[in-house]
């Protein structure tokens, strides 16, 4: 992830995280040999911040219910796809928003971008365009859906 590159039109800008966050997987040593953790390596080298493993894998609640109470400014999560709605539910979003159910199964060049509007969060999709093929971002669910 490159955090100088500007935006392609149209797509907002990302901010620089303030903190980094993954799952644990036990360990040290296991959490590091999994893809949430390797995805934010190169990162929290860039950025000289340390990788936080502070829930694992099923404790989407408690995570979200913490990244509200326990961190400010931007806070960056990878996690695994499966899981990232769980994530996003937990969040206080503002009236009316619909979150998707599920992450898409073939896309791996998206951010789900939640922001802070007073005491809660819009939500929007983000393409990365980091690679040649990344595509669009998929339209954002409706509560007609």
């Amino acid at each position: 992830m490159v955090f100088t590159r500007p935006p392609k039109p149209g797509t907002p800008p990302l901010s620089e995280p303030d903190s980094l966050l993954c799952p644990t997987y036990g360990s040290a040593t296991d959490t590091q040999i999994h893809r949430p953790f390797q995805t934010l390596t190169g990162l929290a080298g860039t950025t000289n911040q340390k990788i936080k493993t502070p829930f694992s894998t099923g404790q989407e609640k408690q995570l979200g219910d913490a990244v509200v109470s326990d961190y400010s400014g931007t806070v960056l999560i990878c996690w695994e796809h499966d899981h990232i709605p769980a994530i996003a539910q937990a969040l206080p979003t503002t009236p009316g928003t619909v979150l998707p159910d599920a992450w898409p199964s073939d896309r791996y060049d998206l951010i789900w971008q939640f922001s802070l509007d007073g005491q809660r969060y819009s939500f929007d999709i983000l393409p990365q365009h980091a690679l040649g093929g990344d595509g669009p971002a998929p339209a954002l669910p409706t509560s007609d859906q």
